[in-house]
């Protein structure tokens, strides 16, 4: 129950309590236009985050090349989007965050530096996953 907890009881206060500071500081009207304001932007975001991608990726396989990299910048910047739709200054501030390209880029390469680990059909045994540049290592056989 921890993180859950966290996640969907305490964010939501600290969001609305910030809300309410920054609102006795600068007024009510100013924190609902930047509310308002980031909303529209991450509407934005989002359409163009999802033309960016498929365009960019749609290039790359053409190009013979894997969309991993296109395809991950464009979830992250659909993140970034969906951030910015909640009410809220930290989540707009997040959200904002992954509207910056060089952050993306390190967010995008700590995912990759990851190696995840995959089991093989049929046995309880796992296998590590390699990734190496747009190639990912690994075997296979074809069941009928």
């Amino acid at each position: 129950m921890g993180l859950r907890f966290l996640l969907f009881i305490l964010f939501p206060l600290l969001e609305l309590w910030l809300l309410l500071k920054v609102g006795a500081l600068i007024g009510a009207v100013a924190v609902l236009a930047l509310v308002v304001l980031s909303a529209l932007i991450g509407t934005r975001v989002l359409q163009l985050a999802g033309w960016r991608t498929w365009l960019g990726s749609r290039w790359r396989l053409q190009q013979g090349q894997s969309p991993a990299p296109e395809l991950v910048d464009g979830f992250l910047l659909a993140i970034g989007g969906m951030l910015l739709l909640l009410p809220g200054l930290i989540s707009d501030a997040i959200g904002l965050l992954l509207l910056i390209s060089p952050l993306r880029r390190y967010f995008a390469s700590r995912f990759f530096r990851a190696s995840p680990t995959v089991t093989s059909a049929g046995t309880s045994q796992s296998a590590p996953l390699t990734v190496r540049g747009d190639t990912i290592e690994g075997e296979f056989r074809r069941e009928p």
